[in-house]
């Protein structure tokens, strides 16, 4: 059976969640803190993104995913892209230390159920969890936000600059900055790509530009963990 037509009977069936995180102490920490508020929820484990794919190609029921961005092999949000569209509708929660407004939008925008951070209490993340209806029989679900009140609140304490959507990238932008990603130099990305180093410069520039850095280095590190 499809996940998506499993995920549409998750009530009759036991609570079960995938924690994907790469440290073993917090996939466990975390199993626990879920066993106190629904004791009858069964936990599954993932500690990279191909164990998490592989989770999801041979999975039973799921009511919930739980993911960490930094998980080897994930590439931020382009790993959480792939993993949303083998879940087919299981809720995505993604648990994560990093609280860039930019990396919040995207992950909002590409379909996540909600964000919760580290940084705040464990109980977050299981209120964020309550609000769906497989967890709190009395959840009603609306077409508000899903961002939770912890991720308003970090947005809240960026300036308005920082508080902006992330910029619109072209896809050919998307394109160059994933392969600057990987290491590659102009011209392969010109190679690669079938186009001009001319051209290659110019969308660079363009991307320094939207993105208000002054360094490829300084690039990668804004875009690494919300965007690859």
């Amino acid at each position: 059976m499809p996940l998506s037509q499993q995920h549409q009977s998750t009530q009759q069936t036991p609570l079960s969640v995938l924690i994907a995180d790469d440290h073993e102490l917090m996939r466990e920490a975390l199993a626990q803190l879920l066993a106190r508020r629904w004791p009858e929820v069964q936990c599954r484990f993932a500690r990279d993104f191909a164990q998490t794919i592989s989770q999801l190609e041979g999975a039973s029921a799921l009511s919930c995913i739980i993911l960490d961005l930094r998980m080897p092999g994930m590439r931020g949000i382009e790993g959480a892209r792939q993993i949303l569209a083998l879940a087919q509708g299981c809720p995505v929660i993604v648990w994560t230390g990093a609280d860039d407004p930019r990396m919040v939008s995207l992950l909002e925008k590409a379909g996540v159920f909600a964000v919760a951070f580290k940084s705040e209490s464990s109980e977050n993340l299981l209120d964020v969890m309550a609000k769906l209806p497989c967890f709190n029989e009395s959840a009603v679900e609306t077409e508000t936000s899903t961002l939770t009140h912890n991720t308003q609140a970090v947005l809240s304490r960026h300036d308005n600059n920082r508080m902006s959507s992330a910029p619109a990238f072209t896809d050919r932008q998307l394109e160059i900055l994933r392969l600057l990603h990987d290491g590659r130099p102009n011209k392969l990305i010109a190679d690669e790509l079938n186009i001009s180093l001319g051209t290659v410069k110019n969308h660079i520039s363009l991307i320094f530009t939207k993105m208000q850095v002054r360094s490829r280095s300084e690039l990668l590190s804004e875009t690494r963990e919300w965007l690859l």
